[in-house]
């Protein structure tokens, strides 16, 4: 079942954007998965709560001062700006969500926005209304 979806979304894509079949691309199998996850209210909630903490967080002055005096110089470069694509990638464990990395770039979002495309999942929901 999993390559039929992977190989079904491959062809999805191709179809959509021809350009990728023309240059042979296709997202690798190991990608994706042909399992939508459903989690409760709660959990959502929680990863919620856990990226407010965090953006609030990054916009504390002593956090700056704090981060600046550890970092290299790069590290202390601010664009003035906000990241476009901010995704928090958790782990579900016993105890409840973990927190395992925050990335800051755009890298795979239009493969996500496609596989709920796919999937018949209306990518303008919101979180809220998929969960109700």
């Amino acid at each position: 079942m999993p390559q039929n979806f992977q190989k079904s979304f491959n062809l999805y894509l191709h179809d959509k954007y021809p350009a990728t079949k023309e240059r042979g691309l296709f997202i690798r199998d190991n990608l994706i998965s042909p399992v939508t996850l459903k989690i409760s209210r709660e959990t959502l909630a929680q990863a919620q709560s856990v990226a407010t903490a965090c953006f609030e967080l990054r916009n504390l002055l002593k956090y700056q001062e704090h981060v600046a005096a550890q970092s290299g110089e790069l590290a202390r470069f601010d664009p003035k700006n906000f990241s476009l694509f901010m995704s928090y990638d958790f782990h579900q464990t016993e105890n409840g969500l973990k927190l395992i990395e925050i990335n800051t770039n755009a890298a795979f979002s239009l493969v996500a926005w496609e596989l709920y495309n796919y999937r018949n999942v209306d990518p303008g929901e919101s979180f809220h209304e998929q969960f109700k």
